[in-house]
C-alpha cells in the first residue's frame, strides 16, 4: 500500500508540475516503419499551455499521430519527423526556432529524448516577438530616414522589450559604434550612462558577464558576423554587473549592401524563466525514476498497432535486461516468465474481452537466473472507434513481499483460511498432536471428514507406511514435537486412507510456534504424488534408455561398467557392435528406414542376449554389450546367434548387418577403458571386410527398387547405357573404360530412389518446386556410390551428369572441359533418348527432332565435338532402332 501511495503521489506531482508549465509541453512517441525508420509520431501527453498555444485540444489529438492531427505535416518542406526521430532514436537535444507552416506560428523549441524512441518538445509561441525583431530591425535600418518616428516609437520598444525580456542592440561596421535598447542596458544590470552611448566598450562589458570559457566564442560568433555576415543563435549562462545568475540567448544577424556587411542587428534575450521549467522538469523526471527504482516499479506499454513493445528501464532491469543494449520485446519478456502461457491468455484476454489484468508471476531474470515474484496490473486504452489501441502497465517486484509473507506463515498461530484454501492435502494437530484442523485435500486424501478427525490422534488419521518394507511410518507430528524441526517425510512413504485407498504422498512437517518461540502445534503439509512420481519414473526411464530403440544409452552403460568392475564378476566380456550401411540407407531410402533397422536390430540383440546382460546403443549406429561372469567363449556363441538372427531378418530387403567385435577382462588390474578398446578394435577390423559387401548389395537393392517403382527408368537405364557405349568405341576407349561408361549408364540416375513416385511419373508438367527435388538426383547418386570405394569414380561422373557445357547446369555448374568426359557423354546420350522414348507427359519424339535439338544445343548444352561425333558416326550405326 505504501509504495501504491509513493508512484500515485510522484506521478501526480510530475503531472501537476507539467500541466502548470508556462510552456507548451508535448510528450510524443516515434512510430517506425518496416526498415525502422521514423514515419511518424504519436501524442502521449499535452498540458494546458500546449492546447493556448497551438489551438489544438488535448482530447482530439492524445493517442493520435502528428499525421492524423496535422495531414499537411509530410507536405512540409521541412521533414519534422525524420528530425524527431532521429533525437528519440539517438537520445539527442536540440533547441531552435521555426515556423510551423500547419499553425502559421512562430515556435522558440527545445527538444529532447527521455528514453530511446520518445521525446519531448518544451516550447513557447515567439511569433510576437519574432515580429518585433524584425520591427526593431525596420526600426534601426530606417533610423537616419526617420529618427522622429523611431523615438516616437522608442517607448514602445521599451516597453515590448521589457515584457518579453528581449533587449535589442546594433553594431554600425562603419562608426564602430555599438547601440542598445533600454531593456538590454536591464538585462545587463547596467546604467545607461555608464558608458558613451556608441562606445565600443560595450562589447567588451558584455562579454565580460559570460562565464570565462564562453567570452572567446562570443567574441568569436560576432566577428564571423560582422566579417563574414554569419548569423549566429546562442544560449549561455550569464551573470549580470549586480550578481544576478541568468541564462540568456543571444541572437544577431548581418545587414548586408553590396556584398558588404555595414551594420549588425541583435537581441539578447532573458530565458532564465525557460531554464527553470526545463530544470524542474528533469527533476521531476529524475524523482519519478527514483520512486519506481525504490518501489521496484517498472512501465510497461505494449502498441497494438504497430506491435513495438516498450518498457522504462527500471522494468527493463527488474527483468534482468541492460537498459542500454537488450532487446525488450514481448517475446523477450514472456521468455522469462515462468508460467509464460497463464500470463499471455491474461494479456489476450485483456485485449479482445476487455477482462481485468491483475497478475502475479514468477520469472527467471534474464542476467543472473534468479527466481523472482512479480505483480502486474494493466489497462487497455481504445480508439474513439472502440477498438483496442495500447496496452498500459506497471509490474511491481514483490519477491521480498513474498519472502515476508512466508517468513510470517510460519510464524503465525494456524492460518486456518489459509489452510482450507490451498492445493496441498494439510493437518494441523495441537501440541499433543491431536487432529485440530483437515483442510478439503485433507478430507479427501485421508478419507476422514473434518467433523471425524477433529480430536482424534494424528497417527490415527495420517496412517503412513514404507512402500517397500510396509511397515508403519514413525508419526512425523510426534517427532517435529520432540525435535522442533521441520521434517521431510521418507521417501516411498504410501498414505492409506481410512477406506483402505493407498497411495503415494510426499511432503513435509513443521513445528507452529507462538511469539516466545514455543511449539503450540504442528503443521502436516502433503500431496498425492502418484502423477509426479509416475512422470519421475518416467524422466528415470528417458535418462537411462535410447529413446528410438528402448536399449539403455551410453550414460547408463558406463555407469553399469563401473558398478560392475568388480571380481566377482569377472569374467566381464565387452561386446562392440557397428551397423553395416546405415549412413548409405538413411541417403537412399531415408531416415525412416534407417530407424526401423536400428530398431530391428535393437529388437534382435535383446532375444540373442541373456537378461541380465547389459545392452545398449552408445552411438548413431553403434551398440555396446556388457556381458559380467562370460569368458570370450560364451561371448562369442552369443554374437554367433545374434548373427544367425540378423540373416532372417531383412529392412527393404536388405538383409541386416553388424560388425561386432569383443574383449574380456580377466584380471581387475586391466582397465574397462583398455578392454572396451581393444573390443572397437577388434569391431573396426572386422567391419574392413564385412562393410564393403553391405554396401554393394544395399546399391543393387536400391537398383531394384528404382527398376520395380517404374520398369519405364529401367529400359532407360539401359538404352543410356548402350549409347554411351556407342559413343565410347567411337571414341575408341578401352575396354576398361567402356565398361565404366557402361555401369555409369546404367547407374546414372540412381539418386532418383529418394524422388517421391508421384513426381517421377507425373503425367504434366513439373512445377518449380517439384523440378528443384528432381534435380537434388545427381546429388543423392553421388552420396550413395561414394559409399562404396570402388564406385568412387562413377559417382562424381554421375554428379556431373546434368552439368551444362556453358556453365549453366547443375550441381556446381561446371563449364567445358571441367566436367568429366564420361559426365559428357552421358549428358547426350540421356537428353537423346529422353526425347526418342515415351515419357510420362508426352509420347516419343521423332529422331529427326532429337537429332535437330541436339544440334541446337550444341556448344551450349553439349559438347559440340561430342555431338558431331554421335550424330554422324554413333546414331548411323544404330539406325535399325528408328525404324
Amino acid at each position: 500500500m505504501v509504495e501504491n501511495e509513493m508512484r500515485r503521489v510522484n506521478m501526480d506531482l510530475h503531472k501537476s508540475i507539467i500541466e502548470r508549465f508556462p510552456v507548451g509541453y508535448a510528450y510524443h512517441k516515434i512510430i517506425r516503419d518496416e526498415n525502422n525508420r521514423p514515419c511518424d509520431y504519436e501524442f502521449i501527453e499535452v498540458n494546458s499551455a500546449f492546447e493556448n498555444l497551438t489551438g489544438l485540444k488535448r482530447s482530439d489529438i492524445l493517442g493520435k499521430n502528428v499525421s492524423e492531427v496535422l495531414p499537411d505535416i509530410k507536405k512540409s518542406a521541412f521533414n519534422w519527423i525524420e528530425f524527431y526521430g532521429n533525437i528519440a532514436i539517438n537520445a539527442g537535444v536540440e533547441e531552435f526556432e521555426q515556423f510551423s507552416e500547419p499553425l502559421r506560428r512562430w515556435y522558440q523549441v527545445k527538444v529532447y529524448s527521455p528514453e530511446k524512441g520518445y521525446f519531448i518538445t518544451i516550447f513557447s509561441d515567439i511569433s510576437n516577438e519574432r515580429r518585433q525583431i524584425n520591427e526593431l530591425e525596420l526600426q534601426i535600418t530606417q533610423r537616419k530616414l526617420a529618427e522622429d518616428k523611431l523615438r516616437a516609437n522608442e517607448e514602445l520598444l521599451n516597453a515590448s522589450q521589457r515584457l518579453s525580456k528581449v533587449g535589442g542592440w546594433e553594431w554600425n561596421v562603419e562608426t564602430q559604434a555599438m547601440y542598445w535598447t533600454e531593456e538590454t542596458y536591464r538585462i545587463h544590470d547596467f546604467s545607461p550612462g555608464e558608458m558613451d552611448p556608441g562606445s565600443a566598450k560595450h562589447i567588451k562589458r558584455s562579454a565580460e558577464c559570460y562565464e570565462p570559457k564562453d567570452r572567446p566564442v562570443i567574441l568569436a560568433v560576432f566577428q564571423r558576423c560582422v566579417e563574414e555576415g554569419q548569423p549566429y543563435d546562442l544560449e549561455r549562462p550569464f551573470t549580470t554587473a549586480k550578481g544576478r545568475r541568468l541564462w540568456i540567448r543571444t541572437t544577431a544577424i548581418p545587414v548586408v549592401e553590396s556584398g558588404k556587411v555595414i551594420r549588425v542587428i541583435g537581441n539578447i534575450m532573458d530565458i532564465t524563466d525557460r531554464k527553470q521549467v526545463e530544470q524542474a522538469l528533469r527533476e521531476s523526471e529524475t524523482r519519478y525514476r527514483k520512486a519506481q527504482e525504490l518501489g521496484k516499479v517498472g512501465n510497461w506499454e505494449y502498441n497494438l498497432k504497430t506491435t513495438e513493445f516498450w518498457g522504462s528501464d527500471e522494468a527493463k532491469k527488474m527483468y534482468g535486461f541492460d537498459p542500454t543494449k537488450d532487446n525488450f520485446s514481448v517475446e523477450e519478456v514472456e521468455s522469462c516468465i515462468i508460467e509464460r502461457e497463464r500470463v499471455h491468455q491474461s494479456l489476450v484476454d485483456l485485449i479482445e474481452n476487455s477482462k481485468p489484468y491483475n497478475l502475479e508471476f514468477d520469472i527467471i531474470t534474464k542476467d543472473t537466473g534468479k527466481i523472482k515474484t512479480f505483480i502486474s496490473i494493466a489497462e487497455l486504452e481504445k480508439d474513439k472507434a472502440g477498438k483496442p489501441l495500447k496496452v498500459s502497465g506497471v509490474v511491481q517486484d514483490i519477491t521480498d513481499r513474498k519472502k515476508m509473507e512466508q517468513l510470517l506463515f510460519r510464524e503465525k498461530d494456524q492460518f486456518k483460511t489459509t489452510l482450507l484454501s490451498v492445493g496441498d492435502g494439510i493437518i494441523s494437530t495441537d501440541v499433543k498432536g491431536k487432529v485440530l484442523i483437515l483442510n478439503p485435500i485433507a478430507e479427501q486424501l485421508t478419507g476422514w471428514r473434518q467433523a471425524e478427525a477433529v480430536g482424534r490422534s494424528s497417527d490415527e488419521v495420517f496412517h503412513i507406511i514404507d512402500e517397500f518394507t510396509r511397515e508403519r511410518c514413525d508419526n512425523p507430528a510426534q517427532k517435529v514435537i520432540e525435535t522442533g524441526e521441520i521434517i521431510e517425510l521418507a521417501n516411498h512413504t504410501h498414505l492409506i486412507s481410512k477406506d483402505g485407498f493407498e497411495r503415494p504422498i510426499e511432503d513435509s512437517a513443521a513445528p507452529i510456534k507462538d511469539e516466545q518461540g514455543n511449539i503450540t502445534g504442528v503443521v502436516l503439509v502433503f500431496r498425492d504424488f502418484t502423477e509426479k512420481k509416475k512422470i519421475r519414473d518416467e524422466i528415470t526411464y528417458l535418462s537411462f534408455h535410447d529413446h528410438l530403440t528402448g536399449l539403455y544409452n551410453r550414460g547408463f552403460f558406463e555407469a553399469e561398467m563401473e558398478r560392475l568392475d568388480t571380481e566377482r564378476n569377472l569374467p566381464i566380456t565387452i561386446v562392440m557392435g557397428d551397423v553395416n550401411g546405415l549412413k548409405l540407407i538413411n541417403d537412399s531410402f531415408g531416415h525412416a528406414a534407417g530407424d526401423e533397422l536400428l530398431i530391428r536390430i535393437a529388437k534382435i540383440l535383446k532375444k540373442s542376449f541373456r537378461a541380465a546382460d547389459i545392452i545398449a546403443r552408445v552411438g548413431g549406429d553403434e551398440y555396446a554389450i556388457l556381458l559380467p561372469k562370460t569368458d570370450g567363449s560364451e561371448a562369442q556363441k552369443l554374437i554367433n546367434r545374434t548373427l544367425e538372427l540378423l540373416l532372417k531378418e531383412k529392412v527393404r530387403d536388405l538383409n541386416l548387418s553388424i560388425s561386432f567385435g569383443w574383449a574380456t577382462k580377466t584380471d581387475l588390474s586391466q582397465t574397462t577403458d583398455l578392454v572396451t578398446k581393444k573390443a572397437e578394435d577388434d569391431m573396426y577390423n572386422n567391419k574392413l571386410f564385412e562393410g564393403p559387401s553391405v554396401r554393394g548389395r544395399v546399391i543393387d537393392s536400391i537398383v531394384a527398387t528404382i527398376n520395380a517403382k517404374s520398369p519405364r527408368e529401367q529400359a532407360h537405364s539401359e538404352r543410356v547405357s548402350d549409347l554411351c557405349i556407342a559413343i565410347g568405341e567411337a571414341l575408341k576407349f578401352e575396354e576398361g573404360e567402356i565398361k565404366t561408361l557402361k555401369v555409369f549408364g546404367l547407374l546414372h540416375d540412381i539418386g532418383k530412389i529418394a524422388i517421391a513416385d508421384d513426381i517421377l511419373n507425373k503425367a504434366d508438367g513439373l512445377t518449380d518446386k517439384e523440378y528443384n527435388e528432381i534435380k537434388r538426383h545427381s546429388e543423392i547418386g553421388f552420396r550413395i556410390l561414394s559409399t562404396a570405394n570402388d564406385m568412387s569414380e562413377i559417382a562424381d561422373y554421375v554428379l556431373s551428369h546434368h552439368e551444362r557445357w556453358d556453365g549453366k547446369g547443375y550441381p556446381k555448374g561446371l563449364a567445358g572441359e571441367s566436367i568429366p568426359l564420361p559426365s559428357r557423354i552421358c549428358a547426350i546420350a540421356d537428353a537423346y533418348d529422353a526425347m526418342t522414348s515415351d515419357r510420362s507427359y508426352r509420347p516419343a519424339l521423332t529422331h529427326e527432332f532429337a537429332v535437330a535439338e541436339l544440334l541446337k544445343n550444341s556448344g551450349k548444352q553439349f559438347d559440340s565435338e561430342l555431338v558431331d561425333i554421335f550424330v554422324e558416326k554413333v546414331l548411323p550405326t544404330l539406325r535399325n532402332r528408328f525404324c
